[in-house]
Protein backbone atom coordinates (compact mmCIF):
# COMPACT_ATOMS: atom_id res chain seq x y z
CA UNK A 1 0.00 0.00 0.00
CA UNK A 2 1.06 3.24 -0.69
CA UNK A 3 2.10 5.92 1.62
CA UNK A 4 2.16 8.82 -1.09
CA UNK A 5 -0.37 11.89 0.41
CA UNK A 6 -3.54 12.55 -1.67
CA UNK A 7 -5.00 15.99 -1.86
CA UNK A 8 -8.79 15.33 -1.55
CA UNK A 9 -11.32 18.60 -1.62
CA UNK A 10 -14.37 19.26 0.54
CA UNK A 11 -16.64 17.50 -1.70
CA UNK A 12 -15.23 14.15 -1.66
CA UNK A 13 -15.07 14.13 2.14
CA UNK A 14 -15.87 11.12 3.27
CA UNK A 15 -18.16 11.25 6.99
CA UNK A 16 -15.11 10.15 9.04
CA UNK A 17 -13.16 13.27 7.17
CA UNK A 18 -16.10 16.01 7.60
CA UNK A 19 -15.85 15.53 11.26
CA UNK A 20 -12.61 15.47 11.43
CA UNK A 21 -12.12 18.74 9.35
CA UNK A 22 -14.88 20.31 11.35
CA UNK A 23 -13.00 19.31 14.81
CA UNK A 24 -10.10 21.22 13.27
CA UNK A 25 -12.72 24.60 12.48
CA UNK A 26 -14.13 23.97 15.71
CA UNK A 27 -10.52 24.59 17.30
CA UNK A 28 -10.14 27.93 15.83
CA UNK A 29 -13.49 28.86 16.58
CA UNK A 30 -12.34 28.80 20.36
CA UNK A 31 -9.77 30.49 19.49
CA UNK A 32 -11.38 33.44 18.44
CA UNK A 33 -13.03 33.19 22.23
CA UNK A 34 -10.20 32.48 24.26
CA UNK A 35 -7.39 34.49 22.53
CA UNK A 36 -9.20 37.17 20.38
CA UNK A 37 -5.55 38.55 18.86
CA UNK A 38 -4.98 34.95 17.58
CA UNK A 39 -4.17 35.07 13.83
CA UNK A 40 -5.04 31.59 12.76
CA UNK A 41 -7.73 30.06 10.67
CA UNK A 42 -8.01 27.29 8.02
CA UNK A 43 -8.24 26.59 4.14
CA UNK A 44 -8.76 23.37 1.96
CA UNK A 45 -7.30 22.08 -0.83
CA UNK A 46 -7.83 24.51 -3.02
CA UNK A 47 -6.27 27.18 -0.64
CA UNK A 48 -10.54 28.26 0.22
CA UNK A 49 -11.01 29.78 3.26
CA UNK A 50 -13.07 27.89 5.78
CA UNK A 51 -12.92 29.25 8.98
CA UNK A 52 -10.39 32.43 10.89
CA UNK A 53 -10.19 33.79 14.13
CA UNK A 54 -11.48 37.68 14.23
CA UNK A 55 -8.44 38.95 14.13
CA UNK A 56 -7.04 37.35 10.71
CA UNK A 57 -10.23 38.94 9.36
CA UNK A 58 -9.28 42.17 10.64
CA UNK A 59 -5.80 41.96 8.57
CA UNK A 60 -7.19 40.75 5.40
CA UNK A 61 -9.85 43.82 5.37
CA UNK A 62 -12.84 41.75 6.59
CA UNK A 63 -14.69 42.46 10.22
CA UNK A 64 -15.42 38.70 11.78
CA UNK A 65 -14.14 35.22 11.02
CA UNK A 66 -16.92 33.76 8.69
CA UNK A 67 -16.56 36.96 6.52
CA UNK A 68 -13.70 34.46 5.09
CA UNK A 69 -15.49 31.92 3.98
CA UNK A 70 -15.74 30.62 0.57
CA UNK A 71 -12.84 33.22 -0.45
CA UNK A 72 -9.85 32.94 -1.67
CA UNK A 73 -6.43 34.92 -0.95
CA UNK A 74 -7.27 36.60 -4.19
CA UNK A 75 -10.94 37.73 -3.18
CA UNK A 76 -9.77 39.72 0.02
CA UNK A 77 -10.70 43.06 0.13
CA UNK A 78 -6.92 43.90 1.41
CA UNK A 79 -4.55 44.82 -1.86
CA UNK A 80 -1.70 43.80 -0.23
CA UNK A 81 -3.09 40.47 0.38
CA UNK A 82 -4.30 40.34 -3.74
CA UNK A 83 -0.30 41.01 -4.54
CA UNK A 84 0.56 38.48 -2.74
CA UNK A 85 -2.11 35.66 -3.10
CA UNK A 86 -0.13 33.74 -5.52
CA UNK A 87 2.57 33.04 -2.80
CA UNK A 88 0.35 32.20 -0.51
CA UNK A 89 -1.16 29.27 -2.37
CA UNK A 90 1.79 28.31 -3.44
CA UNK A 91 3.55 27.99 -0.06
CA UNK A 92 -0.27 26.34 0.84
CA UNK A 93 0.21 23.48 -1.35
CA UNK A 94 4.03 23.24 -1.07
CA UNK A 95 3.13 22.29 2.79
CA UNK A 96 0.27 20.24 1.60
CA UNK A 97 2.11 17.94 -0.87
CA UNK A 98 4.84 17.63 1.58
CA UNK A 99 3.19 16.96 4.73
CA UNK A 100 5.41 19.07 6.67
CA UNK A 101 4.93 22.49 8.84
CA UNK A 102 6.15 25.62 6.19
CA UNK A 103 7.09 28.28 7.66
CA UNK A 104 7.12 31.55 5.76
CA UNK A 105 7.52 35.51 6.20
CA UNK A 106 5.51 37.93 4.84
CA UNK A 107 6.07 41.77 4.58
CA UNK A 108 3.11 43.66 3.21
CA UNK A 109 0.62 45.97 3.41
CA UNK A 110 -2.47 44.89 5.06
CA UNK A 111 -5.65 46.28 5.92
CA UNK A 112 -4.24 47.20 9.37
CA UNK A 113 -0.91 48.85 8.00
CA UNK A 114 2.44 47.76 7.07
CA UNK A 115 3.84 44.52 8.84
CA UNK A 116 5.68 41.32 9.11
CA UNK A 117 4.20 38.10 10.32
CA UNK A 118 5.37 34.92 10.16
CA UNK A 119 2.91 32.06 8.80
CA UNK A 120 3.46 28.67 9.92
CA UNK A 121 1.17 26.37 7.83
CA UNK A 122 0.57 22.91 8.86
CA UNK A 123 -1.42 20.44 6.89
CA UNK A 124 -4.17 18.60 8.02
CA UNK A 125 -4.01 14.86 7.49
CA UNK A 126 -6.01 12.13 7.88
CA UNK A 127 -3.97 8.59 7.18
CA UNK A 128 -2.59 9.26 3.72
CA UNK A 129 -5.36 11.96 2.97
CA UNK A 130 -4.62 15.58 2.95
CA UNK A 131 -8.04 17.38 3.79
CA UNK A 132 -6.29 21.60 3.55
CA UNK A 133 -4.35 23.33 5.74
CA UNK A 134 -4.34 25.22 9.29
CA UNK A 135 -2.38 28.49 9.15
CA UNK A 136 -1.45 30.53 12.37
CA UNK A 137 0.93 33.86 12.29
CA UNK A 138 3.16 35.78 14.86
CA UNK A 139 2.99 39.61 14.22
CA UNK A 140 6.33 41.63 14.54
CA UNK A 141 5.69 44.99 15.88
CA UNK A 142 9.27 45.99 15.74
CA UNK A 143 12.70 45.49 13.82
CA UNK A 144 16.24 46.07 14.17
CA UNK A 145 17.67 48.40 11.13
CA UNK A 146 18.99 45.88 9.33
CA UNK A 147 15.60 43.30 9.66
CA UNK A 148 13.95 47.14 7.83
CA UNK A 149 16.58 47.39 5.23
CA UNK A 150 15.80 44.20 4.04
CA UNK A 151 12.36 44.14 3.97
CA UNK A 152 12.37 47.68 2.02
CA UNK A 153 14.62 45.61 -0.43
CA UNK A 154 12.40 42.49 -0.58
CA UNK A 155 9.10 44.36 -0.43
CA UNK A 156 5.36 42.95 -0.50
CA UNK A 157 6.49 39.14 -0.70
CA UNK A 158 5.90 36.17 1.10
CA UNK A 159 8.96 33.95 1.79
CA UNK A 160 9.85 30.37 3.30
CA UNK A 161 12.15 30.19 6.24
CA UNK A 162 14.79 27.63 5.54
CA UNK A 163 18.13 25.84 6.90
CA UNK A 164 20.95 24.35 5.30
CA UNK A 165 18.56 20.70 5.48
CA UNK A 166 16.52 22.38 2.73
CA UNK A 167 17.10 20.83 -0.46
CA UNK A 168 16.47 23.13 -4.18
CA UNK A 169 15.76 21.97 -6.71
CA UNK A 170 15.36 23.56 -10.44
CA UNK A 171 13.15 22.40 -13.39
CA UNK A 172 15.46 19.26 -14.70
CA UNK A 173 15.23 18.14 -11.56
CA UNK A 174 18.75 18.83 -10.42
CA UNK A 175 18.93 18.91 -6.73
CA UNK A 176 21.25 21.51 -5.03
CA UNK A 177 21.84 21.63 -1.71
CA UNK A 178 24.94 24.00 1.23
CA UNK A 179 26.55 22.86 3.72
CA UNK A 180 26.42 25.75 6.42
CA UNK A 181 24.39 28.67 7.12
CA UNK A 182 27.41 31.14 5.76
CA UNK A 183 27.03 29.77 2.22
CA UNK A 184 22.95 30.32 2.27
CA UNK A 185 23.58 33.67 4.10
CA UNK A 186 25.71 35.11 1.25
CA UNK A 187 23.47 33.74 -1.34
CA UNK A 188 21.10 35.11 -0.19
CA UNK A 189 22.52 38.31 0.21
CA UNK A 190 23.75 38.24 -3.28
CA UNK A 191 20.14 37.64 -4.45
CA UNK A 192 19.22 41.16 -3.05
CA UNK A 193 22.28 42.64 -5.14
CA UNK A 194 24.75 43.00 -1.97
CA UNK A 195 28.52 43.46 -2.94
CA UNK A 196 31.24 41.78 -1.11
CA UNK A 197 32.06 44.86 0.32
CA UNK A 198 28.41 44.95 2.10
CA UNK A 199 28.30 41.35 2.95
CA UNK A 200 31.10 41.80 4.72
CA UNK A 201 30.09 44.51 6.29
CA UNK A 202 27.42 42.25 8.28
CA UNK A 203 29.96 39.73 9.76
CA UNK A 204 32.96 40.45 11.86
CA UNK A 205 36.60 38.90 10.59
CA UNK A 206 35.56 38.62 7.41
CA UNK A 207 36.72 40.58 5.01
CA UNK A 208 35.17 41.34 1.28
CA UNK A 209 38.20 39.37 -0.48
CA UNK A 210 37.25 36.23 1.74
CA UNK A 211 33.85 36.80 0.71
CA UNK A 212 34.48 36.66 -3.30
CA UNK A 213 36.42 33.44 -2.26
CA UNK A 214 33.39 31.90 -0.99
CA UNK A 215 31.27 33.14 -3.67
CA UNK A 216 33.62 31.60 -6.07
CA UNK A 217 33.73 28.16 -4.02
CA UNK A 218 29.55 28.10 -3.74
CA UNK A 219 29.67 28.79 -7.52
CA UNK A 220 31.81 25.98 -8.57
CA UNK A 221 31.16 22.84 -6.02
CA UNK A 222 27.31 23.85 -5.01
CA UNK A 223 25.46 25.73 -8.05
CA UNK A 224 27.87 23.94 -10.61
CA UNK A 225 28.91 27.71 -12.49
CA UNK A 226 32.09 28.21 -14.23
CA UNK A 227 33.46 31.53 -12.54
CA UNK A 228 31.40 33.50 -10.03
CA UNK A 229 29.99 36.48 -12.29
CA UNK A 230 27.61 38.24 -9.76
CA UNK A 231 24.54 38.00 -12.59
CA UNK A 232 25.42 34.37 -13.27
CA UNK A 233 25.37 33.59 -9.96
CA UNK A 234 21.50 35.22 -9.51
CA UNK A 235 20.31 33.73 -12.20
CA UNK A 236 21.28 30.44 -11.18
CA UNK A 237 19.92 31.07 -7.75
CA UNK A 238 16.82 32.07 -9.22
CA UNK A 239 16.77 29.26 -11.13
CA UNK A 240 16.35 26.92 -7.87
CA UNK A 241 14.22 29.03 -5.97
CA UNK A 242 16.13 31.01 -3.84
CA UNK A 243 13.37 34.26 -4.54
CA UNK A 244 11.59 32.78 -2.44
CA UNK A 245 13.60 31.84 0.82
CA UNK A 246 15.11 33.82 4.23
CA UNK A 247 18.01 31.51 5.37
CA UNK A 248 16.68 30.34 9.05
CA UNK A 249 19.78 31.94 10.66
CA UNK A 250 19.21 35.16 9.18
CA UNK A 251 15.50 35.09 10.40
CA UNK A 252 16.85 34.11 13.81
CA UNK A 253 19.86 37.00 14.02
CA UNK A 254 17.63 40.27 12.41
CA UNK A 255 14.06 39.16 13.08
CA UNK A 256 13.13 36.81 15.60
CA UNK A 257 14.81 38.66 18.62
CA UNK A 258 12.00 41.30 17.65
CA UNK A 259 8.86 41.63 19.95
CA UNK A 260 6.21 39.20 18.93
CA UNK A 261 2.63 39.87 19.11
CA UNK A 262 0.22 37.74 18.77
Amino acid sequence: MSNELVLITPDLFNSKEVAFFESKKQIIREMNILNPGMICGIKDTNSIHHISTDAYANVVGLKNGIDVIGKSDFDMPCDGTVRCAHSYVYWDKESMLSGKVVRTSDCNLYATGLGLQIYTKTPIILDTRVLGICYFAERQETLPSQAQHILKIIGNNCFNIVGIEHIFQDNSGAIYKFDNDLQLEICFYVMLSYSDKDIASLYNQISPTKISHIRRHICEKYLNLDGSMRELMQSKLESIGFTRIIPSSIYQHYFAESSLVT
